[in-house]
């Protein structure tokens, strides 16, 4: 029975270290695509009513995503590869972090 326990308590934890970053992510993304739409629906106001531009709801989620594809992108090249390297550089020098990061890296 205890080791039963013992089970569970790790699967419970292992599923909270999944699941939370997935739910975090969501959160994060929504609330940037949320505020993008707004954003842009804001601006689309002032826009001179003698051009027509029809409304294109999800604008913000393109916007986003496209966004999110250039960052991806930028990291395959050599120069920001090398500033990643020496961001990871100096957060492994910073004390508390040090003890952290290195382990937030490997998930």
């Amino acid at each position: 029975m205890v080791r039963k326990q013992l089970f569970i308590k790790r699967w419970f934890l292992q599923g909270l270290i999944i699941a939370v970053p997935i739910i975090l992510t969501l959160g994060v993304l929504q609330f940037v695509i949320v505020k993008t739409d707004s954003t842009l629906s804001f601006l689309w106001s002032y826009w001179p009513k003698s051009i027509y531009l029809p409304s294109f709801p999800g604008l913000g989620l393109v916007l986003v995503l496209t966004i999110l594809i250039c960052l991806g992108a930028l990291t395959e090249s050599v120069i920001v590869r090398e500033a990643l390297a020496l961001f990871n550089f100096v957060l492994s020098k910073v004390p508390f972090i040090k003890n952290i990061y290195p382990t937030l890296l490997r998930l």
